[in-house]
């Protein structure tokens, strides 16, 4: 159209200056109609947030989320996770797909990895371990479990899939500092170890000194951390809460180490998190108050990660109408 238009004008004669303003200004009206007709397939999409949020097992519902947004072609450019939230979130960011994904948690990689259960025998050992890593004058820090195979796994998986550590969407885990009581952004090239702080449950799991600090479970003061979700401008935060409002219970309901555990969890996350989903633009909220927090079990994940499903399904048509009406050219 352009060359066409500067042909016809050009091929006049000198003659005919008022015919060339006039062609000129009809030409111009052209161009300017055509584009603004064909401006909306010229959006830009609005940058998306994910929100993480920690609850064990009831992360599960992490990945039915992700499946879900991932089928209606939802493109996400930034994760932020907590706990479990940081495991799931580190593998997606990473490049597994979420069936990837979902497929390590039922055949029981991930569950091998990171141990879960109280174990009698590690209790027994307790005062023997800590004896030996006081004869080697090595720092003791409380937790049933101390290894690193979570962390090496999640840095191997992701190498494999990227041929490096860096993720391809960007990622940060969310870890409490023991000794200055402090909130820790991880944003490091370990990514594997940001997650090992992020999901070092007190108490079971031994805390990870990274500098000068002692890092665990971010849960422990924010598990939906939204906050850093608004620090990268984002357009649209999307929050996906499995801790959802406590229900009533029972005496019989606290026959074993994990109830207690999950009731008392539950408490303390709910109070920190009412406040921040109110930052949010879109809460996904999975029902998963029946799942217990420590049960990793094949049957228990495959109803969090239907429950995530069912609960991104019920919000999609909202995040679409966000999409659609923050896009901007």
């Amino acid at each position: 159209m352009v060359v066409c238009g500067y042909t016809l004008i050009g091929s006049m004669s000198k003659n005919s200056y008022k015919s060339k303003v006039f062609l000129m200004c009809v030409f111009l009206a052209l161009i300017s109609f055509t584009f603004i007709a064909f401006l909306p397939a010229f959006a830009v999409e609005p940058k998306i947030s994910l929100v993480l949020g920690g609850g064990g097992s009831r992360g599960g519902a992490h990945i039915g989320v992700l499946k879900v947004l991932e089928e209606e072609g939802i493109h996400i450019d930034y994760i932020v996770g907590t706990s479990v939230g940081s495991l799931v979130g580190a593998l997606y960011a990473g490049g597994l797909t979420p069936k990837e994904i979902e497929d390590l948690a039922l055949k029981g990689t991930i569950k091998k990895i990171y141990k879960t259960r109280f174990p009698v025998f590690r209790t027994l050992l307790l005062p023997f371990t800590k004896l030996v890593y006081k004869i080697r004058k090595k720092g003791y820090y409380a937790g049933l479990y101390g290894d690193f195979k979570l962390r090496n796994y999640i840095n191997n998986t992701i190498i494999e899939k990227q041929g490096n550590l860096k993720t391809k969407i960007p990622f940060n885990a969310v870890s409490v500092d023991l000794i200055s009581g402090d909130r820790v952004i991880l944003d490091i090239d370990d990514i594997g170890l940001a997650v090992q702080a992020s999901t070092a449950i007190p108490g079971l799991r031994k805390p990870i000194r990274y500098e000068d600090k002692l890092l665990v479970d971010g849960g422990v003061i924010d598990n939906v951390p939204v906050e850093e979700a608004c620090k990268m401008h984002s357009d649209i935060i999307i929050i996906v809460d499995i801790d959802p409002s406590t229900e009533i219970c029972s005496y019989a309901d606290f026959s074993t180490y994990e109830k207690v555990l999950t009731r008392a969890f539950n408490i303390n996350l709910i109070a920190q998190s009412e406040e921040k989903l109110k930052w949010a633009d879109v809460v996904i909220t999975p029902k998963v108050l029946n799942i217990v927090v420590l049960d990793f079990n094949k049957d228990t994940l495959l109803g969090a990660i239907k429950a995530g499903e069912e609960a991104a399904r019920e919000m999609i048509i909202d995040i679409k109408n966000l999409i659609k009406e923050r896009s901007y050219n």
